[in-house]
């Protein structure tokens, strides 16, 4: 890399002193200086000429005395000075450049990181030069007292790495470099106290003193209790992976009985999940109607023998009614065209308008789309579950049903071009604080706004609902861990095409510890083609009469 290419990228610097300090900084990033594999080596060498100049001085100075054990230690901690302060004065000047950070996503204290490097700097050096001088004088405390405030510093960095880091004995970069901190300060701490014996000194015992509290404190924290404190990835993002289940009973409109009620008891809601279940499972001890050949069994084959619902009578939060909100007079006109157009394409997730071949079915049915992953996600008979990976950069979603899977970058890179459509659309997403929302547009036309495959309470069974055209859709959906075994789901539509208004929709995600297997929908998909034959058979049979 040369100087020119340093000055032809894009530089953005994180503050004033960066910016004050330009000339200095392009000409070491056209070097090439800030790579790893150059600064790493030569701060290394640096670190080691000041060591070995300061040998002597430590020497003469009787600076190091004891036994020999003891020699080799403090002459190890000495060199850790050293190696501390070089590296930290080449990170102060590569952090004073936006573009070095290595950080995925902007952060709010980039503006900080290089000064803070160059603190640790002052801390190391100033450290060096209390040993060297080895005395008891005004400028020694003064130097004592500056170490003793970074100590500080170290002791509260060590406390939240605890606090807020996964935790791995084989991982330094995890929690774990909390315990590492408590001891290299302690350490010095004992030296700093038997060099400076003054007050200021004895703060060293409330600082070990918190450590030890921390780590009386941070398993507890770890386990995501009651605090709620998300665990981390080892990059820091809030941990969402794992495997997520979202069945429940609960419809997605609030039924007319329960209307203004926001709240039910967890009686009521057992009795309702519970009346549900046993209407679903009765259904089997019921031969199907003449001509018709069932569905699945509904003990052993779907979730319907789960009776369980939430103590929110429906899972759409806003409007206040839980109702999905009145359709546009755009939208009526365009609904209308469809069905006089014979209702092609189909947007509908099951069912159909006709069977005499398979666009006439339903897109879930003909295994594009699940039914009840969306997006958004919504509870279905089966398969509702939902698997999370996290990479740093990115995080997967992974259907069970169909086997959908969204790759969502969380770089800030924008969405797809606005020709380009997609059946689950171009997502994107962010962090805020703990939680993660995704935003997804660039649906395609040939699926709706909205299209739930939700249970109807009043009717006692799931039907299908298809709302808009997807092309008008801007979903948002949030992904908030809020402990160990609970993740909260809330999606909202925004579609003024489509809609008077925006509806949101919240449920929880409940942790699973069972394995996600592949839901080969296509592989299996004789349902689709026997629909097709059983139509072919009835217009053969019609034929002949």
């Amino acid at each position: 890399m040369s100087f020119a290419d340093g000055l032809s990228e894009p530089v953005t610097y994180a503050n004033g002193l960066g910016a004050a300090l330009a000339p200095l900084l392009l000409w070491l990033r056209g070097l090439g200086f800030f790579e790893a594999y150059v600064y790493i080596p030569l701060m290394t060498a640096a670190s080691v000429v000041l060591y070995w100049r300061l040998y002597g001085t430590f020497d003469r100075n009787r600076t190091l005395h004891g036994s020999r054990l003891s020699r080799m230690v403090w002459l190890g901690v000495c060199y850790a000075l050293c190696f501390l302060a070089a590296n930290s004065l080449a990170v102060a000047f590569k952090t004073l450049i936006v573009e070095e950070l290595d950080y995925t996503n902007r952060v709010w204290f980039e503006a900080y990181v290089g000064p803070l490097h160059f603190y640790i700097t002052a801390v190391a050096l100033a450290y060096l030069w209390l040993i060297a001088r080895n005395r008891r004088r005004p400028l020694d405390y003064a130097l004592g007292a500056f170490v003793q405030a970074g100590l500080l510093a170290g002791y509260a960095v060590g406390v939240y790495r605890l606090l807020n880091e996964p935790f791995s004995l084989t991982d330094p970069t995890t929690g774990i470099s909390g315990l590492v901190f408590f001891a290299w300060f302690g350490v010095y701490n004992l030296d700093l106290s038997r060099r400076c014996p003054m007050r200021f000194a004895s703060i060293g015992a409330p600082a070990l003193a918190a450590a030890l509290v921390a780590l009386a404190v941070a398993p507890l924290a770890g386990q995501g209790g009651a605090s709620g404190a998300a665990s981390r990835t080892p990059w820091g993002d809030p941990d969402l992976q794992g495997v997520w289940e979202y069945w429940t009973f609960t419809p997605l409109e609030k039924p007319a009985e329960l209307a203004g009620r926001d709240v039910l008891t967890e009686e009521e809601a057992a009795v309702i999940a519970q009346r549900l279940s046993d209407e679903a499972v009765g259904r089997d001890d019921t031969r199907p109607p003449e001509g018709q050949t069932g569905g699945y069994n509904q003990s052993f084959w779907t979730e319907r023998s789960r009776a369980e619902a939430l103590t929110q009578p429906s899972l759409l939060v806003d409007p206040p009614d839980g109702r999905i909100p009145p359709r546009t007079e755009v939208e009526q006109r365009r609904a209308a065209a469809h069905r006089d157009a014979g209702e092609r394409p189909v947007r509908l997730r099951a069912t159909g308008v006709g069977s005499d071949g398979p666009e006439d079915r339903g897109l879930a049915e003909r295994c594009i789309v699940g039914f009840s992953t969306g997006p958004p996600m919504l509870p279905g008979g089966y398969n509702n579950n939902i698997q999370i990976f996290q990479a740093e950069g990115y995080v997967v979603l992974l259907a069970e049903m169909v086997h959908d899977v969204r790759v969502v970058p969380v770089d800030g890179r924008p969405h797809l071009p606005s020709g380009i459509r997609q059946w689950l659309g171009s997502s994107r997403g962010r962090w805020e604080g703990d939680t993660l929302v995704v935003e997804t547009t660039n649906f395609t036309p040939k699926i709706a706004s909205f299209s739930p495959m939700a249970f109807d309470s009043e009717l006692g069974r799931f039907r299908s609902m298809a709302f808009g055209t997807g092309d008008s859709l801007h979903l948002t959906e949030r992904f908030t861990r809020t402990d160990a075994g609970t993740l909260e789901y809330e999606f909202t539509i925004n579609d003024p095409q489509t809609f008077t208004r925006t509806l949101t929709g919240r449920l929880p995600m409940n942790r699973s510890d069972l394995p996600l297997y592949e839901y080969a929908c296509h592989e299996g998909n004789y349902g689709l083609l026997n629909i097709l034959a059983g139509a072919r058979a009835e217009e053969e049979r019609e034929g002949s009469r």
